[in-house]
């Protein structure tokens, strides 16, 4: 399992915060309003973040935080899934690692529109607002362990 580099001072409660209410599928405006802040200032930090993590997109900026045990105080959010097909759980690992739809479908070699009907029917098992938040709820219900990973556990 690949680890992400050490970046420094542990994570701020302003910044951890922001991570958090990403990963509840909240959107920029919606956490400006929570913290009182203009929705470009939580752009301009979720860049900041991005970059700390070395990712450019909420999904991946979830996902890493998660990696980092960054959001390991977070509680999951009580729902109870039904079980994803190989392909949704496949989409969710592209959505993780960054990609966007046609990448996903060029990885798995099926077409975009199929990425994009799976990412559908994802978000609506998953009852997830956003890429970020279906990668949090993945992580909150196990869904993005490695099978060689769960042999860990």
């Amino acid at each position: 399992m690949a680890t992400l580099p050490y970046l420094g001072s542990p994570t701020s409660a302003r910044v951890r915060g922001i991570v958090a209410a990403v990963a509840r599928g909240r959107t920029n405006e919606e956490i400006a309003e929570d913290l009182g802040l203009s929705r470009f200032t939580i752009k301009s930090h979720l860049s900041r973040i991005g970059a700390r993590y070395g990712v450019t997109h909420r999904a991946g900026i979830v996902h890493a935080a998660y990696k980092r045990g960054d959001l390991a105080g977070l509680a999951p959010e009580p729902r109870t899934l039904p079980p994803l097909a190989d392909r949704e759980r496949q989409v969710l690992d592209g959505m993780s690692r960054g990609l966007d739809n046609a990448a996903i479908g060029r990885e798995l070699f099926i077409s975009e529109d199929t990425v994009k009907t799976h990412a559908r029917r994802l978000f609506r098992k998953l009852r997830a607002r956003d890429r970020a938040h279906a990668v949090a709820l993945g992580h909150q219900h196990a869904l993005l362990i490695a099978p060689a990973e769960l042999v860990a556990l």
